[in-house]
């Protein structure tokens, strides 16, 4: 009942699985720094990243980039498609960072 009350207050908005990447064939994550070199197109940017196969979570950030992109690909050649993917669906500049070791996720 207490998680009940937690999920009408809005407290507790969803519930998730924790998945093996490695299992599903998707070992190799990174995170891709985006810069719009076209302003105008930088408030649909989001929904045309959430289109591609790969990209798993989409951050508005501060600092020179606008967005960081979270992704999970199955090698280096397949991290380097997406990026190639990305530059085609909006006009950017990327920089890319592979995530060597994860240490914790927290997800509550």
């Amino acid at each position: 009942s207490r998680l009940q009350k937690l999920e009408r207050r809005g407290v507790i908005t969803a519930y998730r699985a924790e998945v093996d990447y490695e299992q599903v064939g998707l070992p190799l994550s990174a995170l891709i720094s985006v810069i719009p070199l076209e302003y105008s197109q930088e408030m649909d940017m989001p929904e045309r990243f959430k289109q591609l196969e790969g990209v798993m979570s989409c951050y508005s950030v501060t600092g020179e980039a606008s967005y960081m992109l979270l992704v999970r690909v199955a090698s280096p050649s397949a991290l380097e498609d997406l990026i190639g993917k990305i530059h085609q669906v909006v006009h950017v500049s990327t920089r890319s960072q592979v995530i060597l070791k994860p240490y914790f996720e927290n997800l509550f």
